[in-house]
């Protein structure tokens, strides 16, 4: 992506002189790639600082609190009643506490692949082995 600024607007926004400008540092060129997530399409320029994502970091509060209850007893029809999400919901979002730390470490922090959603991981049949979760939601080894 390049980006060109105007020298004579630029100078005059800056209350500068056009003679003073390099007109060469009027030009900023970025590498970026387009990453699909989920129905949006995000443009990642440079290196993509960690942002928490809100909706993530809930499902995974929920599953694991769904989990304990299910511990308990509780059924998902009644984890369902008491809340007002649907039961279909439950089951699609409880197996989220069983990813890998590695996964749920780095939903926590923001560092997930920039592909990563909770569509994404609810629609996947999610493997036991956390090597393969890794592998399937695009955890690379020094990710």
């Amino acid at each position: 992506m390049q980006l060109h600024l105007s020298p004579p607007d630029l100078a005059k926004r800056l209350n500068l002189p056009k003679s003073e400008l390099n007109k060469d540092l009027c030009t900023i060129a970025v590498p970026f790639t387009i990453r699909r997530r989920g129905a949006e399409m995000k443009i990642v320029a440079g290196e993509m600082a960690p942002a928490p994502d809100a909706t993530l970091i809930r499902a995974l509060r929920n599953a694991h609190d769904w989990v304990a209850q299910m511990k308990t007893g509780a059924s998902v029809k009644q984890i369902a009643s008491t809340t007002t999400i649907s039961e279909s919901y439950i089951t699609r979002i409880v197996p989220m506490a069983f990813l890998s730390p590695r996964i749920q470490q780095a939903i926590l922090s923001g560092s997930q692949p920039a592909e990563l959603t909770l569509e994404t991981i609810a629609r996947s049949k999610l493997p036991i082995d956390w090597s393969a979760q890794e592998q399937l939601f695009g955890f690379t080894k020094t990710t």
